[in-house]
C-alpha cells in the first residue's frame, strides 16, 4: 500500500490595489435592496478554493475535501445566508474527479465580473474585487468586501448573478489625467457627499497602511473637491477640501496598496510515486469499496489518476493534479474493470 500521509503547504499570493484613477461614473450595476425567494444563480469557473474546504452529502457527512489547488467548480442553490451550504460539482466534463455534494457557500471566493454598485452613481466594487458570499435570494448574492490596507470597513452590495464569478477577473486600470491633482485622508475618516453641501453618502475609514489609498480631483467648486477612486473599491463623489490632505511622493504608481485576493494557493503532495493512468471512459467513485454504496461521484474521461492501491476487483484512486482529495480516513474507491486494470492483487 502507498504511504497516503499528504502534506498541505499554503502559499501566499498578492495582486495589486490600484488606486486613485477618475473613471467618471463607472457603470456599476444597480441593486437596490434584497429580492425575495430562494437564490438561482448558478457560477461555473475555475478557482483556488479555500484549503481543506470541505464536500458533505445532503446529511453532512464527509465526501471530499478541496485542497486549495485550481480546479473548475460549479456553484449553485446558494442559501438564504452565510451559515448555509451551496451545491457543489467538481470538473467540467473532461480530465477531473467529479463529485456532487454541498459546501459552506463563504468557503469560496467570489469575484466581481462587472462593476456592483454599494451607492448607486457614486461608490461601487470594481471589476476584479475579491468578494465573499453573505446572503442568496432570487436571481441575486449579497457579498462582501474588505481589504483592511485600504479601507477599515465592510463594503456590501446585493449583485445579479451576471454581475459575479468563480474565477479571478482581471481589472483595467484607466491612466490618470495629467491635471490631476492627488490627496489622501487628512484624518481616520472621511464623508463623502453625491454634491456640494449635499447628502452625505457614505463615511470612509482609513485602512492600516496610511499611504495606500490616494485619491484623484480634477474639479472643484468652492470648498468642495470631486474626487474619485479606483481599485476593489471604487468611487466618484465630492468631498470637503478641509477633510483632504495634499499627497506626497514622486508618482501615484509608488503608493499602490496590496489587492485583497483569496489567502492561499494550497498544494498537496504524496510520498512516492504512485502508478498513473489516464481514464478512457467515466468511472463511478464510492466511498467505500461496495458496488451496493451509492456513487459520490465519477472519473471523468481523460483525467490522469494515481492509482495508490488495488485490493481485489477495486482500486483506491485519487486524481494526479491533487485538487480535491478523499475526506478524513476515508479513500476514493472505483471499480478496476472500470480502469481497464486486469490485476486483482496489490501493487
Amino acid at each position: 500500500m502507498i504511504d497516503r500521509a499528504w502534506l498541505v503547504a499554503l502559499a501566499g499570493s498578492a495582486l495589486l490595489f490600484q488606486v486613485g484613477h477618475p473613471t467618471h461614473a463607472a457603470p456599476a450595476i444597480s441593486t437596490a435592496g434584497p429580492p425575495s425567494s430562494a437564490a438561482t444563480c448558478l457560477l461555473k469557473g475555475t478557482t483556488e478554493p479555500r484549503a481543506d474546504t470541505r464536500i458533505v452529502d445532503e446529511k453532512g457527512r464527509g465526501l471530499a475535501r478541496l485542497s486549495g489547488a485550481a480546479i473548475a467548480l460549479t456553484l449553485s442553490d446558494f442559501p438564504l445566508d452565510a451559515r448555509g451550504r451551496a451545491r457543489i460539482e467538481t470538473g467540467d466534463g473532461t480530465g477531473s474527479f467529479h463529485i456532487q455534494g454541498f459546501i459552506q457557500a463563504s468557503e469560496v471566493p467570489l469575484f466581481a465580473a462587472a462593476p456592483i454598485a454599494v451607492v448607486p452613481g457614486h461608490v461601487w466594487l470594481d471589476v476584479g474585487a475579491t468578494l465573499q458570499f453573505a446572503a442568496g435570494a432570487r436571481g441575486r448574492l449579497r457579498v462582501e468586501h474588505r481589504n483592511a490596507a485600504a479601507f477599515n470597513q465592510t463594503f456590501a452590495a446585493w449583485a445579479p448573478c451576471r454581475a459575479l464569478s468563480i474565477s479571478p477577473t482581471p481589472s483595467t486600470p484607466v491612466a490618470a489625467p495629467s491635471t490631476a491633482r492627488h490627496y489622501q485622508f487628512k484624518k481616520s475618516s472621511l464623508e463623502l457627499f453625491d454634491r456640494p453641501s449635499g447628502t452625505a453618502l457614505l463615511q470612509l475609514q482609513r485602512g492600516n497602511d496610511v499611504d495606500a489609498v490616494r485619491f484623484l480631483s480634477i474639479e472643484r467648486q468652492r470648498d468642495w473637491l470631486l474626487i474619485t477612486h479606483q481599485g476593489d473599491v471604487g468611487f466618484e463623489a465630492w468631498a470637503r477640501e478641509k477633510d483632504l490632505a495634499v499627497a506626497t511622493g514622486t508618482s501615484h504608481a509608488a503608493h499602490q496598496a496590496p489587492r485583497a485576493t483569496p489567502r492561499n494557493s494550497a498544494r498537496i503532495t504524496l510520498e512516492g510515486e504512485p502508478r498513473t493512468i489516464q481514464t478512457i471512459n467515466k468511472a463511478p467513485l464510492r466511498a467505500q469499496p461496495k458496488e451496493t454504496d451509492a456513487a459520490i461521484g465519477y472519473i471523468e474521461p481523460g483525467t490522469e489518476t494515481y492509482v495508490l492501491e488495488i485490493a481485489a476487483e477495486w482500486a483506491s484512486v485519487i486524481p494526479k493534479s491533487l485538487n480535491v482529495v478523499p475526506a478524513p480516513t476515508a479513500q476514493f474507491w472505483v471499480k478496476t474493470s472500470d480502469l481497464g486494470l486486469r490485476e486483482h492483487g496489490n501493487e
